[in-house]
Order: C-alpha cells, then sequence, then structure tokens
C-alpha cells in the first residue's frame, strides 16, 4: 500500500474525444492517469483530493503515547 499523503490529484472533465478521468501526481514527478464514468471521475477526485491534503503522522513504537 502506498499513501499519497502529500501527492497532488487533479480532475480533468471529458474533452472532444478524451473521456473524464483524473492523475494523482507523486512528489517524485510520477503521473498515474485514471479513467472513470462520469460523474465518478469528480466524486473520486474529491476523495483523494481530501487524502492527499490530510496528514496523520505515525507515532513511533518505541515512544510512549498518552491520550
Amino acid at each position: 500500500m502506498q499513501s499519497i499523503v502529500g501527492w497532488m490529484v487533479i480532475h480533468c472533465p471529458r474533452d472532444g474525444d478524451e473521456a473524464e478521468h483524473f492523475k494523482i501526481t507523486s512528489g517524485e514527478g510520477s503521473v498515474y492517469k485514471f479513467l472513470a464514468a462520469t460523474p465518478t471521475a469528480s466524486l473520486w477526485a474529491q476523495k483523494l483530493q481530501a487524502t492527499a491534503a490530510s496528514h496523520n503522522p505515525k507515532v513511533p513504537e518505541n515512544l510512549i503515547h498518552f491520550h
């Protein structure tokens, strides 16, 4: 499993012959393109944008963590 925190998610609406899709760009510059049925691409892009913008740091296992 790969974290997408900090990655960029771009929704690309249908344009001419090109189907609606979304792209995910990694911090290293890799671009992944995903095709999805309308209006699903928009929903996927929204959910992935929220995930990419979130920040959930992990607590090191060797430290005591109090809530």
